[in-house]
């Protein structure tokens, strides 16, 4: 598959470009991440609504407000320092102001370092966190709520350089080389922690479907 694409299906075939480090397809019998909440979220569960491949997805849902959230949370040991890949499909409802917000901190056994992505569906965006604040890097990423469906997405971070490399999304391929992660405290702790959470807003209750979750390390 051309990489310019996301890589879903080829991730799960011997590569010698990058390798797959953990995946989940969101299939019963339980949802293998930690939950949490806060304000009007409701805990994340495994739903037959929707699904991209096989029959289940994880749900989020959230009230009308900015300070609901549904989260899913996931620790990793610190893999091989150098490049890793966060991928998943995700069908976001359409309400203005709410966004499924990706943050992955990476601590790396001296400091930590944070690279945040938030995919809006009805701004049709996609935004990343840096040291500059938020910078939209994708227009028009989402389809127009009468079309809306899974979208893959593929975010790929350098940890050697502390910086963003790349998205993907849908067909589109963005670089992101010249981004730096967002900084943060010292720490002797070595492991990946990854939050997917779906963030509300106040016109009204929003919900995310996530699916086919990949983690990946040597990305080119």
């Amino acid at each position: 598959m051309a990489r310019g694409y996301p890589d879903y299906q080829s991730s799960r075939e011997p590569s010698i470009a990058y390798q797959t480090v953990w995946m989940d397809d969101f299939e019963a019998p339980g949802l293998k991440w930690l939950r949490g909440i806060a304000g009007g979220g409701t805990l994340p569960v495994l739903s037959v609504a929707q699904s991209w491949k096989g029959l289940q997805s994880a749900y989020l849902v959230v009230g009308a407000a900015a300070a609901d959230i549904s989260r899913i949370l996931k620790y990793f040991p610190l893999l091989s320092l150098g490049r890793i890949g966060i991928e998943l499909f995700t069908f976001l409802s359409n309400v203005a102001g709410a966004y499924l917000r990706l943050y992955l901190v990476i601590y790396d056994g001296t400091n930590t370092s944070a690279a945040e992505l938030h995919l809006d569906q009805n701004a049709r965006t996609a935004t990343i966190i840096t040291p500059a604040g938020p910078i939209v890097v994708a227009t028009f990423a989402f389809p127009l709520v009468a079309f809306n469906m899974f979208v893959p997405v593929k975010l790929v971070v350098d940890m050697n350089t502390d910086r963003y490399v790349s998205l993907l999304i849908g067909p589109d391929a963005v670089d992101l080389s010249t981004h730096l992660l967002v900084a943060g405290p010292a720490s002797n702790q070595k492991l990946l922690e990854v939050n997917i959470e779906l963030v509300g807003a106040a016109p009204g209750g929003s919900t995310a479907y996530v699916d086919d979750f990949i983690l990946s390390q040597n990305e080119p």
